[in-house]
């Protein structure tokens, strides 16, 4: 085992929902011993967290490999996200170390760990045609970075195959998260915490797949005492019980 671990920076592309991930990502890393930098801060060790909502969030996400590099030519890198899900093989360049996909970010970011550790090998040398995307959400390890403004993933994934849109193909179906998960997690940082952000890459869609609603979520948020902001909604899903359930959310 490595006595040091390296110095360790995720590069963030995309939206809240990724920035949450990466947030995840850090606090696995940081929580594993390894100094943590900020951006494109010189580190020996970074992971791409890659977008592809928009051609040039994709040609974004592909620069920041030489972005990399001119700050550290010896950088080990490493990459996910949905760039990589949709085509992994633009990133398969020079010290680039793997590429994953959109999914099992916090799985990845235990094999990083795993790796630098000197523990057995984690990662095939062989990347797969694509990355398989599971039908579960991801719940995280209950180590998360405490920040007086949280974002909190709820939702992954979109059933909604919109003619323009990428990202059913790229994220995978509609997936929830358990309310009591979210629950475990709201408890950790809520005397940290003043305004809590529920995020997902379709909200909307929450508790479709898990027998739950955003009427219930709305309702176990309202038992905290910090300030909650939703992404966006779909006009559909604001009914009468769920304006009743948030009332008692402090605003």
């Amino acid at each position: 085992m490595n006595d040091k671990l390296p110095k360790i920076s995720v590069f963030t592309l995309g939206c809240k929902v990724n920035q949450y991930d990466t947030d995840a990502m850090l606090a696995i890393f940081e929580h594993s011993g390894f100094e943590i930098a900020e951006g494109l801060e010189f580190a020996d060790v970074y992971v791409i967290n890659s977008c592809a909502v928009t051609a040039e969030a994709e040609k974004k996400s592909r620069q920041s490999v030489a972005r990399i590099l001119k700050v550290n030519p010896n950088a080990k890198i490493f990459v996910c996200g949905c760039a990589s899900q949709n085509n992994f093989s633009q990133f398969a360049k020079n010290n680039v170390q793997y590429i994953s996909g959109s999914d099992g970010k916090l799985d990845f970011a235990r094999k990083i760990v795993s790796e630098f550790k000197g523990e057995e090998e984690q990662f095939d040398k062989i990347v797969p045609d694509k990355f398989d995307i599971s039908s579960v959400f991801e719940d995280n390890d209950g180590i998360v970075n405490l920040r007086t403004r949280h974002f909190i993933k709820v939702q992954d994934g979109c059933n909604n195959f919109c003619s323009y849109c990428l990202i059913p193909y790229v994220r995978g179906r509609s997936r929830s998260r358990t309310i009591e998960s979210i629950e475990r997690e709201l408890d950790d940082v809520q005397n940290v915490a003043k305004e809590v952000v529920v995020t997902g890459i379709n909200l909307s869609a929450y508790g479709r797949d898990n027998g739950s609603s955003l009427t219930e979520l709305m309702k176990m948020l309202s038992k905290y005492d910090f300030a909650v902001r939703l992404g966006s909604l779909e006009v559909g899903v604001v009914s009468k019980e769920f304006l009743d359930a948030t009332k008692g959310i402090k605003r």
